[in-house]
């Protein structure tokens, strides 16, 4: 469209769309910026989540111990920090697009100043000024969609960052519970084990979880009782 319109008139087309790389520039040159904001904001939000999801599932301890008013604390402190970060983020989220958009619009502006002198000198026709003026109020909006969603775009490289960190993690490897001293792995080796084994590796695994949980639990008796 540009270079189309440049054969018809250059000078109007150049004032017309002289803007919209510098509008471009502001929202990538921001990228850095915001890439870092957004990361913090969903790292706070997590912290906030999973402090709200421990609570649900030792109310029982929290209430046995009477640590409501700590547990409380903690979580008024990471939904304060998540609400400070939060306004930092949108706030120059809103700046680097409304700033971006407002320079965008200066190119009707300059074809406004442009047209009037161009028609002035005679160099380019009414009808022509005319047709830059209509263009020039439709074609900034399309515009506009491309800049949100690059910013949306930028949010969304931290989901999936997560996505590829929770990828990763269905990699691990455990010791084979059958001790043969190879590595086990949870995902794929399931079903090339014999039924029996399996049966072997469900009760290894069950002893060794209540022997765990048996271990840390006298520890937390002889740290509250001190004996």
């Amino acid at each position: 469209i540009t270079i189309g319109m440049a054969f018809y008139d250059w000078a109007l087309t150049l004032a017309l769309f002289w803007v919209v790389p510098i509008s471009l520039a502001v929202i990538v040159l921001s990228k850095r910026k915001l890439h870092k904001q957004n990361r913090t904001n969903y790292l706070n939000k997590r912290e906030v989540t999973e402090q709200i999801q421990e609570g649900l599932d030792t109310i029982q301890e929290i209430k046995s111990y009477h640590q409501e008013a700590a547990y409380l604390n903690g979580l008024n402190e990471k939904i304060d920090k998540y609400e400070h970060q939060l306004t930092r983020s949108e706030s120059l989220m809103g700046i680097a697009v409304n700033g971006s958009q407002s320079i965008l619009k200066l190119g009707l502006a300059s074809v406004i100043i442009v047209g009037a002198s161009l028609v002035a000198s005679g160099q380019t026709e009414l009808f022509t000024y005319l047709i830059f003026m209509v263009i020039g109020s439709r074609i900034y909006t399309p515009i506009n969609e491309v800049l949100n969603n690059l910013a949306a775009l930028f949010y969304l490289d931290i989901r999936i960052d997560r996505m590829k960190e929770m990828d990763a993690c269905r990699a691990k490897t455990l010791p084979h519970p059958l001790g043969t001293g190879r590595n086990f792995d949870v995902f794929h080796h399931a079903g090339r084990v014999p039924q029996t084994k399996i049966v072997r590796r469900d009760l290894h695994v069950k002893k060794v979880c209540q022997i765990a949980f048996c271990t840390a639990l006298h520890d937390r008796l002889v740290m509250v009782h001190g004996d």
